[in-house]
């Protein structure tokens, strides 16, 4: 099956997912200079297949929070709760809604990377990129803003995105 190429925004139908993440992106890009400690949950296909709308967001590089939680806690064996509870992220008993696994990821994030910067384990976000990074998929040049002009790079436009 061959994949659909993305709706520029003005083909984008009034709610759809693009034209929220137009406006997030509007709203994110508009500040003067993006905090780059900030991170987004993203869901990285959804980005990719809106790309015409929000060409920045979807060239974010995206971290692995539990891949770093895992550097920071060695000897944690299991997975995200688990990892969750050594850092005294508080998390409800059984499944959980998806603003509140957001908000524990955000957390967990947050610990992870305090914690491993207090131990020496990384000081830059280029280390915590080779540790957890994943690239995004490429965005076409067609979709760029062009008042970004040619100085204008896509993994520098905004802050990476955490997932798990």
């Amino acid at each position: 099956m061959k994949p659909r190429l993305p709706r520029l925004p003005h083909e984008l139908p009034k709610g759809s997912a693009g034209l929220a993440l137009r406006e997030v992106e509007l709203h994110v890009h508009g500040a003067a200079a993006p905090d780059r400690r900030r991170s987004c949950l993203i869901e990285a296909s959804l980005l990719h297949n809106e790309r015409a709308a929000c060409p920045r967001l979807a060239s974010m590089s995206r971290w692995d929070a539990v891949e770093l939680a895992r550097g920071v806690c060695p000897d944690v064996e299991g997975g995200f709760e688990q990892l969750a509870q050594n850092l005294g992220v508080p998390l409800g008993p059984g499944r959980r809604p998806a603003t509140q696994e957001a908000w524990a990821v955000a957390q967990m994030f947050q610990r992870v990377v305090e914690r491993g910067a207090a131990a020496g384990r990384w000081s830059t976000f280029a280390q915590l990129e080779e540790i957890a990074g994943t690239a995004p998929k490429p965005v076409e040049e067609k979709y760029l803003p062009l008042s970004g002009g040619p100085a204008f790079r896509p993994a520098d436009a905004l802050p990476p995105a955490v997932v798990w």
